[in-house]
């Protein structure tokens, strides 16, 4: 290596200069050996020198990064009031709506034209046109154009408007899909409505066949504010975050009277009703599903909120539930220098204001007068002595964290979780009592709804996953697979969280079916689906094989005493027909394809008896048919079928309930509101068997 003499002075300072540079030390010179250094040493020196430096930046980021936070901390400071100012600046957003409101303003008027599908009787454009009015005048046309072929419709001369609701019928086995749009009755233009009530009536399953209906509402992901039912509502609610939808299933058996008025209902049928608010809609789509069976299934609306409108006969009205659309129940937004402003009880929505702006009360796309406001103000609340002890204090705390984390070396990340060859994915919760609770899936669909955020917590359960002990509010804080154990949850957001759940399950089979035809004794073919274990159907031993019992794991699938049993399989389309074959070749079959399938859930009730012994009662199916005091633990008031033919008694004392899929829940040292609630999720687990013409259990 030559020596630093000999190096020409000028290039000697202009390594310097750049060595300095690259090092941002601040010096105009270096020491010329330390611009001698081969270039494969100095790329060396240069990383050894950096490194220290890149750490001591890291450590400057973190205090910089405290500071900034810890200055500029607010909090949201919340009083009640009203404004009275002339301005408002617009903001977007949705129309809030209520408590009291129940009309949108709109009544449906009468129908334009009927053509659905192209099923006539109008011929020309393939839709069906209501003409909506309201009470200043104002006329706007909804629009319902159907997007699947594969639908039926039911007498479509009689569809439209009847008794002042608006009709379409669909037969049996139907699903029709239709987009709903508004526009102008003069222009034809596209229109946005600032706000919309529907309402849907009557929604049920007929006893006598095994058809449900089931109302989906699609891409009004931020569009709709809230849904209202009644308190004691039979009307099933699922929110699907992922697609933008919400679906309301019917869960109660048996047909009422026509409805006549849309005014005047019974209570029986406010049980059946759900309406929907939407906010600046200009479309959305429509889904009406009926279930299998025969004949056809009305469906019912109007352009109002009839939960909150409607009364009974008697002039009563029912208590209202309002669920909101997770959505919009988002953060208000934390903009330094402005306000926000939204309903103290409603807060689906706020508007952000300069300071000095208020919301004119006369403005009611935006509020309505006498609306409680709730205005929430930034301010910084951390005093300067404080702030410098917390500062110091989170100082030495960064230092510590910024030499532990530059000096080790980043951790190996874990394998990527892959369902293996008789593998299944594992989920483990936390109830809210505090244990965990452990559910194995080793088929799909996982049947389980999540609220949108994290932490995970089931906002859903449906009937493919009631067998798994999971309820409502469970928290789901690790997943992982049998072969290779569970994970903490630690996603950095919920949409990270799902994909890595759904992309497990996507890897596991099909759930196991059976299916089973039965020809009634009016002749009429059903096919019914089992997906646990046991059948629940015992049957004469010789052919034809007829139904000669319905235990309660069955009784929710209307299979009668007399139905004869004549085919069966795994797929609807390939069933194996019962003719020239033995009882005992069926049954082998029918044995042998349910051998996997998971036990039903059964709901499991213990009671200390007057004798101070304890009893076990077990439900395969819902109602339960008991009342309770208002005590804790709860006594039982009231006994009803089939609660009477179990053999429960009044003054029997609840102590433990649970299932046979999850840790049984003590009612000592619990609330009565609280017992209550949790009973009712494990009930909402069961299948309906409300049937009026159900005589044993």
């Amino acid at each position: 290596m030559s020596s630093p003499m000999a190096i020409n002075p000028p290039r000697s300072r202009i390594l310097s200069i750049l060595f300095a540079r690259v090092l941002n030390l601040g010096v105009a010179k270096e020491k010329a050996e330390e611009a001698l250094v081969p270039q494969v040493l100095s790329r060396r020196a240069v990383g050894s020198r950096l490194t220290p430096q890149i750490r001591w930046k890291k450590l400057l980021f973190v205090l910089l990064a405290t500071s900034a936070i810890l200055v500029g901390k607010t909090r949201f400071e919340e009083a009640s009031g009203s404004n009275n100012a002339v301005g408002r600046r617009e903001v977007p957003g949705t129309r809030l709506w209520t408590g009291g409101d129940c009309s949108s303003g709109l009544r449906l008027e009468d129908m334009l034209h009927r053509n659905l599908g192209g099923y006539g009787p109008d011929s020309g454009e393939e839709s069906m046109i209501f003409r909506l009015v309201g009470g200043n005048g104002t006329e706007v046309e909804m629009v319902m154009v159907a997007l699947n072929s594969d639908f039926h419709l039911w007498k479509p001369h009689k569809m439209g408007i009847k008794d002042g609701f608006g009709v379409v019928t669909t037969s049996g086995l139907s699903r029709l899909v239709a987009n709903v749009s508004f526009r102008s009755s003069k222009t034809k233009h596209a229109v946005t409505l600032p706000q919309l009530a529907l309402s849907f009536y009557d929604i049920h399953m007929r006893h006598k066949v095994n058809s449900r209906k089931a109302v989906k509402i699609l891409d009004v992901v931020g569009n709709w504010t809230d849904v209202v039912r009644t308190n004691n509502s039979v009307v099933a609610l699922h929110q699907n975050m992922t697609e933008g939808s919400v679906t309301f299933t019917a869960t109660d058996r048996g047909a009422l009277e026509d409805l006549t008025d849309p005014e005047h209902i019974s209570l029986a049928h406010f049980s059946r009703v759900v309406s929907l608010h939407f906010s600046h809609v200009h479309s959305f789509k429509l889904e009406l599903q009926s279930g299998a069976g025969s004949g056809h299934q009305p469906f019912q609306f109007t352009a109002e909120a009839a939960v909150l409108c409607a009364a009974t006969p008697q002039g009563q009205h029912p208590a209202a539930d309002f669920i909101q659309n997770h959505q919009l129940q988002e953060s208000l937004r934390e903009e330094h220098g402005e306000v926000a402003i939204r309903a103290g009880k409603a807060a689906f929505q706020s508007w952000l204001v300069a300071p000095g702006d208020v919301v004119d009360e006369s403005d009611r796309d935006a509020l309505q007068p006498g609306t409680a406001l709730m205005v929430i103000k930034l301010k910084s609340r951390i005093p300067w002595t404080l702030l410098a002890w917390v500062m110091g204090g989170c100082g030495c705390a960064a230092v510590i964290v910024a030499i532990v984390c530059c000096s080790s070396s980043p951790s190996k990340p874990p394998p990527p979780l892959v369902v293996g060859e008789n593998d299944a994915v594992v989920l483990e919760f936390r109830t809210p009592t505090g244990w965990l609770q452990t559910g194995i899936w080793r088929n799909k669909p996982l049947g389980l709804g999540f609220h949108q955020s994290l932490p995970a917590v089931v906002a859903y359960v449906s009937e493919d996953a009631m067998q798994y002990g999971v309820v409502e509010d469970d928290e789901l804080v690790r997943l992982g697979t049998e072969s290779q154990g569970l994970r903490p949850i630690s996603h950095k957001s919920y949409e990270e969280f799902w994909t890595q759940l759904c992309d497990l399950v996507s890897q596991l089979p099909e759930v196991p079916r059976l299916m089973l035809e039965f020809e009634t004794s009016h002749g009429i073919h059903r096919q019914i689906e089992w997906k646990t274990k046991p059948l629940g159907v015992s049957f004469d031993q010789v052919m034809p094989m007829k139904v000669t019992e319905v235990h309660e794991e069955a009784l929710h699938l209307n299979i009668k005493v007399g139905d004869k049993l004549k085919r069966y399989g795994l797929e609807t389309n390939n069933l194996q027909t019962t003719e020239g074959k033995t009882f005992d070749e069926v049954f082998s079959d029918i044995s042998g394809h349910m051998a996997n399938f998971p036990t039903a859930i059964r709901m499991i009730c213990e009671f200390e008896l007057p004798d101070k012994t304890v009893r076990e009662f077990m439900w395969h199916a819902k109602p339960l048919g008991l009342a309770f005091g208002s005590d804790s633990p709860p006594v039982v008031s009231k006994v009803t079928f089939p609660a009477d033919k179990k053999g429960v008694k009044e003054g029997y004392i609840l102590r433990r309930f649970g299932s046979d899929y999850r840790m049984m829940e003590a009612t000592e040292d619990r609330s009565y509101s609280r017992t209550m609630a949790d009973i009712q999720k494990f009930e909402k687990l069961l299948p309906d068997a409300r049937s009026e013409v159900v005589d044993a259990w």
